[in-house]
């Protein structure tokens, strides 16, 4: 990964995420702005942080946050099935449904 830092560019580029053959780019802060002064352009220019990674070492990375998400998900979700657990309990305790 190599960070490439603030750049400019179109609209075209001022995207999340643009996958090329040999390279992805990840953008950050992404804010149209003012083009510089005394340079015309044909169209709106964007600002973004950009970030520059070799298609298989992006597939990694994005292999390796799916896993720590996986994770975290199972412990939420075992953390749920707890809460929901103590809540029939203390339901129970108050006396249920009355008929």
């Amino acid at each position: 990964m190599k960070d490439l830092g603030i750049r400019q560019g179109s609209g075209a580029f001022a995207v999340p995420l643009v996958v090329m053959p040999d390279a992805v780019y990840v953008h950050t802060d992404i804010q149209k702005v003012e083009p510089p002064e005394g340079m015309e352009t044909s169209g709106e220019v964007y600002q973004y942080h950009e970030y520059i990674y070799e298609p298989d070492e992006y597939i990694q990375l994005i292999g390796n946050e799916n896993s720590t998400l996986k994770e975290k998900l199972a412990g939420v979700s075992d953390e749920l099935t707890s809460t929901q657990m103590a809540l029939v309990e203390v339901y129970e305790l108050i006396g249920g449904i009355e008929s």
